[in-house]
């Protein structure tokens, strides 16, 4: 009896409604598995022969490296290995000095293929990876200029996507920025209390190239500077936490092209003036904030995104803020609201704000605007 019962079970997991997907869209649920977990195709690849020999031609599965405990020597030979020919994805974030250079040959082995790395800047040092292909660079705690120009191979290096929280970078720095980074279209930069140039120096030698460029600012930093020309700018993100003296700013770069910007300020964001501003707004389509902005000077603006949800926003508020969009941008379409606190809509969220010709208000549940602008390119 055990065996039949056995043989009806190994009957049915044959028929089993997973049995009937295509190569294709298994290929999409092991991505997807991979990206929750970059262990995955190590699990997958033992459920049958079938998945096996699936997941081996998935190579995209295979195209991030995670160097750390458990990625081990041998594990991460077979993911460089079997993700050919795609690029891969190498992050040596968590992991010791000791770890990597075990791994270190077989790493520069396949280091042509390094589209995107992740690294720890106090703990990398150079070990003579060529990485010709790497595109996007993504920098974990402060980094000198000695780190960023002394440890990293630049002979063949065309960066186009940098994340980097730059320290103690003085006007020495600038022509070797300029040299470096003449293919950077897009950047990610924070600065911290006390160290307030580092990041103006990044963005005005790298001004001409850029199109997206999102800035985090803590503490006392500031800008007070003759304004940039970003003339290929087309997104901006600007984040100041704990920022007091407000008469130092604006931005206010020149930005023609600019069609996406988010500001957000904290921790004091009931202000009604916006604290960071800049010239060239005319032409922005989608605009995120966290305070009520002064709709006026975004003629062209579609989308309204607020987030958070503030104090000083209430149903009628909201209501005003429609209407007047409506009437001050020809081309308004939708006003989105993250109200995650529940100080609007109870149950809390994100939310599509809606009034019909009735004035009747409705909240539907919605990712916001931003979900079709994706900043960071794609890592692999």
């Amino acid at each position: 009896m055990r065996k039949l019962n056995d043989n009806i079970a190994t009957l049915k997991a044959w028929i089993a409604p997973i049995k009937q997907l295509p190569f294709d869209v298994l290929t999409l649920v092991f991505i997807e598995a991979t990206n929750q977990d970059r262990l995955a195709p190590l699990t997958i690849e033992l459920v049958c022969t079938t998945w096996r020999s699936y997941i081996l031609k998935t190579h995209r599965a295979w195209s991030y490296v995670s160097v750390g405990e458990r990625f081990n020597p041998a594990i991460t030979l077979k993911y460089l290995v079997r993700s050919e020919p795609f690029p891969v994805h190498l992050d040596i974030v968590r992991s010791s000095v000791e770890i990597v250079d075990q791994v270190s040959h077989h790493i520069s082995e396949y280091a042509s293929r390094i589209r995107t790395l992740e690294i720890d800047a106090n703990s990398y040092r150079s070990r003579g990876w060529r990485m010709s292909s790497l595109k996007c660079l993504r920098f974990f705690g402060r980094v000198t200029p000695e780190i960023f120009f002394g440890k990293l191979n630049w002979g063949e290096l065309k960066v186009e996507y940098l994340k980097i929280t730059p320290l103690e970078f003085g006007a020495s720095s600038r022509p070797l920025i300029r040299q470096h980074l003449t293919h950077l279209l897009h950047l990610v930069i924070e600065d911290q209390r006390h160290y307030k140039y580092s990041w103006v120096m990044f963005v005005e030698e790298c001004s001409m190239t850029l199109k997206t460029l999102e800035i985090r600012l803590t503490g006392s930093t500031f800008y007070n500077r003759r304004p940039p020309q970003l003339p290929s700018l087309e997104r901006l993100e600007v984040e100041v936490n704990g920022i007091r003296d407000y008469k130092r700013w604006p931005f206010n770069a020149t930005t023609p092209l600019l069609r996406w910007y988010k500001e957000m300020r904290h921790p004091d964001p009931n202000l009604l003036d916006p604290v960071v501003f800049h010239t060239g707004t005319e032409h922005v389509l989608h605009l995120q904030m966290d305070v009520v902005p002064q709709l006026e000077r975004y003629p062209r603006l579609r989308c309204l995104h607020l987030s958070p949800i503030t104090r000083i926003i209430d149903s009628a508020k909201l209501k005003a803020i429609h209407a007047e969009a409506r009437r001050l941008c020809k081309e308004f379409e939708a006003l989105f609201l993250d109200d995650k606190e529940g100080r609007i809509v109870k149950s809390g969220g994100n939310f599509l704000y809606c009034v019909d010709e009735g004035g009747n208000e409705s909240f539907e549940v919605s990712q916001g605007c931003t979900s079709s602008m994706p900043f960071e390119p794609e890592p692999f």
